[in-house]
């Protein structure tokens, strides 16, 4: 789990540096899918909302965006944020300031910003949830990964956080899983969603030791296989419980 939060703040963190060296440097997107289906238990929730406090908002600078988007049964009908914060409609340095300290206190008041909606970021959004209580039967994967682009700009990083077990009119893997078949072997009629090899993808399924090595690493292999023939840069899937790590 140290690798997966280490990776997810070198991937902003150096996007950071890499928007401030530059006027012409890209616009970048960070887009959390968080499962918040029946499926995850509060501990799990949380955990995931706590990698995004850390490892996410402090590191946002001028020209990124955060959005939260749910993954349950609304999806695709009802993909309202959960959260969302574009650093590029917000200005931090102010013209009246004196030239030689504007940049620095713009550098404060950004801090400053991003210190105050981190410290309500966990609540806040525990209570937009709360609000989709109604849509927590389902998880439809496949559906928030069709959001994706209504967010995307230069860059792309999207951060899913679930158990990665699809459960929706669409497509059922808790029950190809529980039938004891590959999910591999239905990778062709499950519906298909292109990422045009301009997105990066981070899993992080956190704790799933109920679920089974032979399950888990069944799961990793389908969605490796699905970001490979679709389009995405899938650039790490991991467990919270390293036992749980599957190989390569």
């Amino acid at each position: 789990m140290k690798t997966f939060i280490l990776l997810i703040v070198l991937a902003v963190a150096t996007l950071y540096s890499c928007d401030n060296s530059t006027s012409a440097s890209p616009e970048v997107s960070n887009i959390c899918l968080v499962d918040i289906s029946g499926s995850i238990d509060n501990s799990n929730l949380v955990f995931y909302l706590e990698n995004i406090q850390k490892s996410i908002i402090p590191f946002l600078n001028e020209k990124n965006s955060l959005v939260l988007l749910a993954i349950d049964n609304g999806s695709q009908t009802a993909a309202v944020p959960l959260f969302e914060v574009d650093m590029s409609n917000l200005q931090f340095e102010n013209p009246a300031d004196p030239m030689t300290a504007r940049k620095k206190l713009g550098e404060q008041r950004r801090k400053k910003y991003l210190q105050d909606i981190s410290e309500s970021f966990i609540s806040e959004t525990m209570k937009n949830i709360e609000k989709r209580k109604a849509y927590a039967k389902k998880t439809d994967i496949f559906g928030s990964l069709k959001q994706i682009n209504r967010y995307a700009k230069n860059r792309t990083n999207v951060i899913i956080f679930s158990d990665m077990i699809n459960y929706s009119e669409e497509s059922n893997m808790e029950k190809i899983i529980n039938s004891k078949i590959s999910p591999l072997k239905s990778i062709e009629k499950m519906p298909i969603v292109k990422g045009n090899n301009s997105i990066q993808i981070y899993v992080c399924t956190g704790d799933n030791t109920n679920m089974g090595i032979t399950a888990y690493n069944d799961l990793e292999i389908f969605w490796r296989t699905y970001f490979s023939q679709n389009e995405f840069n899938l650039i790490d899937y991991t467990s919270s419980d390293l036992k749980m790590k599957a190989t390569p």
